[in-house]
């Protein structure tokens, strides 16, 4: 009977675990609540003389700055404001859209966001900003750096975005470099 018990209680608590977990299926479900209360999106162009500006919208108890999409993957990802340790998604390491200096990443492994850097050149990304401003990427360059290196983030201004993972290991990160192009 005692026995009976406990593996209800297991069942129960892994379960209401499963359900509360934000992983790849409330990352789905945050982001197209998102883009549903966001502004229509309205093509923008980055301009490197802006002043970063990166406004939140609380979204499900999440400080949402955008939508990430990666047109090859097939999915949107909510951005929050900054990286979270706790948090399944995808969060600012530092930078902004509208000044071109935009860095995207994930601290742990998130299934849907990794392999980024089976992305080939050219692939598409776009980011809609929650004020509706939508910038459009192309990818230049995907590379691999170890993870103790992560000054190599912010290194560079050849391009206007960085994306970056964990690889499944943890020991490295995976990088994607992108430039802005003109939203049709």
């Amino acid at each position: 009977m005692a026995l009976g018990l406990l593996i209800v209680g297991v069942a129960v608590g892994a379960l209401v675990w499963l359900l509360a977990s934000p992983g790849a299926s409330n990352s789905r479900a945050l982001a197209e609540q998102t883009l549903k209360i966001m502004p229509d999106p309205k093509p923008a162009v980055v301009n490197k003389e802006n002043d970063p500006a990166m406004p939140g919208l609380n979204v499900r108890w999440q400080d949402v700055v955008g939508v990430l999409t990666i047109s090859d993957f097939g999915r949107d990802f909510p951005v929050l404001s900054a990286m979270d340790k706790t948090a399944k998604f995808p969060g600012v390491y530092a930078g902004a859209a509208n000044n071109g200096t935009l860095i995207v990443g994930v601290s742990s492994y998130l299934p849907g966001f990794s392999g980024l850097t089976s992305l080939q050149d050219g692939a598409q990304i776009r980011f809609t900003a929650v004020t509706g401003e939508q910038y459009s990427y192309r990818v230049l360059t995907a590379e691999s750096i170890p993870a103790a290196d992560a000054s190599k983030l912010s290194s560079g201004d050849d391009w206007d975005l960085t994306l970056y993972t964990p690889s499944l290991s943890g020991v490295q990160f995976e990088i994607i470099r992108a430039t802005a192009v003109v939203s049709e």
